[in-house]
Order: structure tokens, then sequence, then C-alpha cells
């Protein structure tokens, strides 16, 4: 063992002995949310969040996972603008994270360990972006990451992650493989506060609000959908029944009025569609929309750097990689 990691392990042993809360709720995660609060955003922690209270563009942390009502809702929620933090640690988030086109693994067999330890792992992050300051982290048992085509932002040799950052229409996930980086007994050793403390920089960006979901079945419901918009009939006629209320007619004149506004709407549709067939050329065929599509810059096969940190192809055509240096000071 080298001076290096004696200091490291020594750093950990008394972290935990001293640091440690000394009550039953030492998995809490009350530094977490202090540090959430120390960005002055709106913070809503809670053992149940209601996903429907949940706006747009706000920070949504799941911290331990289970499986979530909405699926679907949690992706257009991160596609409509939301950040997300998934920090999991059991195969019951599978689904959640198959969501964003990742899989859980197994970490490697061989790696760095705290004093030896087997359930505590060490990695070394890259000092920018989220990891900036960091250093190391000490991970308890932790879950590897597996993204399609897809580098980890910090992992294991071979492709494996522990965390992993998506950028998904106009939103932002981070994907963490192991939830006890966030809990107060684990939050002293090494790096792991600073990590955490710049998670929940990154969420309350911009004043956003954060909702914080503890535990598996916390995040519960739906997401409320906009109704979907009328049918130009309906609209047209909620149009005419406003008139009708507000400029008295005779049944004749508004006889009259409803006939010419009925013409002028089939004229219309006559020279939209002439012929019975839609103007303008002829629909592609299946195969000219494939070629198309995977010769797009940015379709299935377009390739992605962000930054030398998310390599390959995304899986999704809307989903790509982004670099966590934009929260470089």
């Amino acid at each position: 063992m080298n001076i290096r990691h004696f200091i490291l392990m020594i750093s950990c042993i008394g972290s935990l002995l001293i640091g440690a809360p000394a009550r039953a709720d030492w998995d809490d995660y009350a530094g977490f949310l202090a540090g959430l609060s120390l960005t002055r955003a709106p913070v809503h922690p809670g053992p149940i969040v209601a996903f429907s209270e949940v706006p747009d563009g706000a920070g949504l942390a799941l911290l331990a996972p289970g499986p979530v009502d909405d699926v679907p809702g949690l992706r257009r929620f991160v596609v409509e603008g939301g950040r997300l933090l998934l920090a999991v640690e059991n195969p019951e988030a599978k689904a959640v994270l198959a969501a964003f086109g990742l899989s859980l693994a197994a970490p490697p067999p061989d790696g760095e360990r705290l004093g030896g330890h087997a359930a505590l792992w060490v990695l070394r992050a890259p000092d920018r972006g989220l990891f900036g300051g960091v250093g190391a982290l000490v991970t308890n048992r932790p879950i590897a990451l597996r993204g399609v085509d897809l580098e980890p932002v910090l992992g294991w040799p071979g492709g494996d992650g522990l965390v992993h950052t998506l950028r998904l229409g106009a939103g932002e996930v981070v994907a963490v493989g192991d939830a006890s980086l966030f809990i107060d007994l684990m939050r002293p050793v090494a790096g792991n506060a600073a990590f955490a403390d710049r998670v929940a920089q990154w969420l309350a960006e911009g004043g956003r609000p954060v909702y914080v979901a503890i535990g598996p079945g916390a995040l519960r419901g739906v997401r409320n959908r906009e109704p979907p918009p009328a049918p130009w009939s309906d609209r047209l006629n909620q149009a005419l029944e406003s008139l009708r209320t507000r400029v008295p007619l005779s049944g004749g004149l508004a006889r009259g009025l409803g006939l010419g506004i009925g013409l002028l709407v089939a004229l219309l549709v006559l020279l939209r569609f002439p012929g019975g067939r839609r103007a303008g050329p002829p629909p592609a065929r299946p195969a000219d929309r494939a070629a198309a599509l995977a010769g797009r810059p940015g379709g299935p096969g377009a390739a992605v750097d962000a930054g030398g940190l998310s390599r390959g192809r995304a899986a999704d055509p809307d989903a790509r990689p982004w670099t966590p240096e934009a929260m470089d000071p």
C-alpha cells in the first residue's frame, strides 16, 4: 500500500467513526438536502412526491428508486427541459434506466478498493465539470451502468460506468450507480460531499425548483398533460357560438352566414386537395425515408463526441451526450 492509499484509508475510517450520525437513520440524506438548500432554489423533499405536481423544467432527484408509475412521463419530463438525477442501487430501477438507454451490470472483479475492503470501491475522477475539486469517490457496493455505444464520464476499464450523463431533448440526466454516495454516512468520505454538492448545483441551476423522491415508490402518479387541441370543426363551432351570443342575428341572417362559411371551407378543401390527393410531390417510399434518416447529420448513424467524455452512437435519435465541463466556473 502506497502513502496515497494509506492517507485515503485513514481519512475514510476517521470520517466513518467520527462524522457518522449516531442514530438509526444513518442512511439519511440530510447533508445532500442541506447542500441543495444552499443553492437558494426551492427544495421539495419527501418520502412521497406526486409526479403531477412537478412542474416542467424542474430538477428531480430519484434516490434509490424502485419501479416508477409513469416511466414514459419521466422521459417526457426530461425531453421537455427537466433535469433528472437517477441514483440507483438495486435491480428494481432497471425499467427507469432502460427509458434512457442504460442497463445494469456487475462491476469488474478487479479495481481499486479502500484498504482492501471488497465493498468499498475507489474511483478517481477527472478534475472538471461535475467532478471539479472532487478528487476521488468512495462507493459502497456500487452497481455498474452500461450505455448503448456510450462511454461513461466516470467508470471502470472496459466501458461500464459509475456515472453517465445524457442530454435528451431540452433536458439532462445524471445517472449514478450508487445512491450511497449521497447518504450522510458516506458523505464525509474522500470527495463524496464535493460531488454531491456539485450535483445539487446542477439540479438547481438557474433557480429551478428541485423535488427529491427518496426510496422505492417515492415518485407517485403520472404527469398532468395539457388536453390535445380541439379539432378545427369544434373551434369553428365555438367561434360561431361566441359570435351569436355577442351579436344577435335573425334566423335568416344566421343561416346565410353559416352557408357562406360552409362554402368557404369547401373551397379551401378543394384547393388544398385537388383531385382527391394532397398537392405536391408523391410521398417518399419507405426505403427512401430510411436512407434519408441514416444520412441525416443528427440521425441514428451520426457520431457524437462530448468533450472526450462520451463517445459513440446515441441509441435514441433524440438523445445525445452532454458535456459536464459546462459547469466549470
